[in-house]
């Protein structure tokens, strides 16, 4: 092979490396362990420096991720920005490049030089220490326990039921969609161009609440083409926050170490997936490209789970034998009041909620009605 490339070793590498992304047998997270392989072997063994090292690992990896994926979606929807974000996302939280990284600075002629004739089992430890790290950066790749979809996965919630084939009116009323937006996001239809907390109006709402300050300042939603008003946001993940972790995380979505993972997956492929899907649709001007926002909604309700008393129900929009477009107020509430999984009871929701069946008219008797039918 050296013969071959001339003896480039530059080129030598790269080859090894892509012999590997085109074998077909490898899972992604098998090809990424190779790769990883490589590299810290030929700087390992002083046949390219860290920095040379480090540079062709980032190079290597982005190619095989973002460019040469099997990822169709990615590839045909995700611009150079989406994918950069993909990128730093992946290669840090599912494959730990930096244990990689820090177990070739291990290998630094610094430390090496450091152990002169008499120091020689000092070399020796931080090549043992840097294999090490290595092996745990390897177990770490090969037994996930945090794990994300790709992005085709995650896309095709978006395209069993079409943007084009969207009907708003039919969808969900007026006042229940009031009710969606009350309690979970109240600044759903003002973020224009944001899908997350990352946006002024949101982030001026969440410092204001923050800090104690008159929270009950009144903000203006749009439900449609009429106009309400309404309290203070609750929460900061919004409903497209809560929807992309729910459709997008396969794996540890619910272990607590992996909590700080999963708030910047929501916060990243919600802009990655949501732009991306926009961005389609104003492209190829489809219809009902005006109503994105409704629509995420009615892709929403379909994947969310909630909560009725001690019940757990894995689809929202499956919580009564019968369409949501047949729910009464009063039962789309009681769903809704579930999606956090509180604790509520018969008793506590009318205390709990009082603004809410107030604000909105709701009829007791008919919630009373209502959650008899998930009592045990």
């Amino acid at each position: 092979m050296s013969d071959l490339f001339g003896n480039n070793l530059y080129f030598i590498y790269f080859f090894a490396c892509l012999t590997v992304i085109n074998y077909t047998g490898f899972e992604e997270k098998q090809r990424v362990f190779l790769i990883y392989l490589i590299t810290f072997s030929v700087v390992f063994f002083d046949v390219f420096s860290i920095k040379e090292g480090i540079i062709f690992l980032i190079i290597i990896t982005f190619v095989y991720l973002e460019i040469l994926s099997s990822d169709k979606k990615k590839l045909q929807l995700l611009n150079l920005s989406n994918r950069i974000m993909d990128y730093i996302y992946r290669i840090f939280t599912q494959y730990h490049i930096h244990y990689v990284i820090l177990s070739m600075l291990l290998c630094s002629t610094v430390f090496r030089d450091f152990a002169n004739e008499k120091l020689k089992i000092v070399s020796f430890i931080f090549d043992i220490i840097a294999i090490s790290v290595f092996l745990l950066c390897i177990l770490k790749v090969i037994s996930q326990k945090f794990e994300i979809k790709s992005i085709d996965k995650m896309i095709a919630y978006f395209e069993k039921k079409p943007i084009n084939m969207f009907d708003k009116e039919t969808f969900i009323s007026k006042d229940k969609l009031a009710i969606l937006i009350y309690m979970e996001d109240r600044t759903f239809f003002e973020r224009e161009k944001s899908f997350n907390f990352i946006s002024k109006f949101f982030l001026v709402i969440a410092i204001k609440k923050i800090k104690n300050f008159d929270i009950i300042k009144k903000i203006r939603i749009r439900t449609d083409e009429k106009y309400s008003k309404i309290k203070i946001i609750r929460g900061y993940s919004t409903i497209e926050m809560q929807l992309i972790r729910n459709i997008g995380i396969s794996r540890g979505y619910s272990m607590s170490e992996h909590i700080v993972k999963r708030k910047v997956f929501e916060l990243c492929y919600t802009h990655i997936i949501l732009s991306s899907m926009k961005n389609f649709y104003d492209e190829n001007i489809y219809v009902n490209r005006e109503n994105l926002k409704h629509f995420i909604i009615s892709i929403y309700v379909d994947n969310v789970n909630t909560k009725i008393l001690e019940e757990y129900i894995p689809v929202f929009s499956k919580a009564y034998e019968k369409e949501i477009s047949e729910w009464s107020k009063e039962e789309f509430f009681i769903a809704v009041a579930g999606l956090t999984h509180s604790t509520f009871t018969a008793e506590t929701i009318f205390t709990k909620y009082s603004d809410i069946i107030s604000n909105f008219q709701l009829d007791e008797e008919k919630i009373k009605s209502v959650l008899t039918q998930f009592e045990k």
